[in-house]
């Protein structure tokens, strides 16, 4: 059972801005994040689908229902009420 290999673009992408969102900068930490859910999506997806046994499609199951938690809670915090006049 291969539970561990070396990870592709999307999963290097999302643990460097995963870093840089965790310990950056406020400034660095606003464009660290659209990279970082993006990227966890498309590994998620990647694997959910391509996972080489059921453990790794487990994981990428687990990563989309993460993925759209922090996105569903980015989205409750945003203040929309400039768009509503």
């Amino acid at each position: 059972m291969k539970l561990f290999q070396l990870p592709n673009k999307s999963a290097v992408s999302w643990m460097s801005s995963g870093l840089v969102y965790a310990f950056g900068d406020k400034k660095f930490k606003k464009g660290a994040y659209a990279p970082f859910v993006t990227s966890l999506g498309v590994w998620s997806f990647g694997e959910a689908t391509r996972g080489v046994n059921k453990f790794r499609k487990a994981l990428g199951w687990v990563g989309l229902v993460a993925t759209a938690a922090v996105a569903i809670n980015d989205f409750r915090k945003r203040d929309f009420s400039k768009f509503c006049k």
